[in-house]
């Protein structure tokens, strides 16, 4: 299929690979670098939303972890603004403390979000609709993982009653 993007459409997009960093610059070198034009102050505002505060700014990224390099790049791409933004597994190498630093970031997102992810608790508590790959069939739901779930067992149900219901006519 084709697509077009809308004429103020401005996208992100997460890669769990993440970019390559050059790992012998800090924190904030480097966000400094994406961003020559901010003050040291809004350098430290930025970084400070995404739990690098104090001291932590000041680490090579050589020495990060998954999930403070995942931070690091989501800080990136959302001080560009995009109003579309795409997330491939957001939540892999993230502690629980980062996870809800970043629920709270998209759940105040004013833009579109399109994420996959394997982490249901993250998926039930962000997604608003669901496209779900399922074996034959691609299906859209307009609600939250939980709601999803609860129909489809609904519909297996159903799926039952009509296989029992012909078994016994026949």
């Amino acid at each position: 299929g084709e697509f077009e993007y809308g004429y103020h459409v401005k996208k992100e997009y997460f890669d769990q690979q993440m970019e390559s960093f050059n790992k012998t610059m800090t924190i904030f070198d480097d966000f400094s670098k994406a961003f020559p034009n901010l003050t040291t102050t809004e350098v430290r505002r930025s970084l400070g939303a995404f739990l690098f505060s104090g001291e932590d700014v000041f680490k090579e990224i050589r020495v990060l972890s998954g999930g403070e390099k995942v931070r690091l790049q989501l800080c990136k791409i959302f001080k560009k603004e995009p109003n579309l933004l795409f997330l491939d597994e957001p939540t892999n190498h993230m502690d629980i403390i980062g996870k809800e630093s970043l629920e709270n970031i998209l759940q105040a997102y004013q833009g579109t979000l399109i994420f996959v992810s394997h982490d249901r608790y993250f998926v039930n508590k962000i997604a608003d609709c669901i496209l779900a790959f399922e074996k034959e069939d691609v299906i859209y739901f307009n609600g939250t993982y939980d709601e999803y779930i609860k129909y489809r067992e609904s519909k297996k149900q159903e799926e039952v009653i009509e296989e029992a219901s012909h078994e016994t006519k026949n």
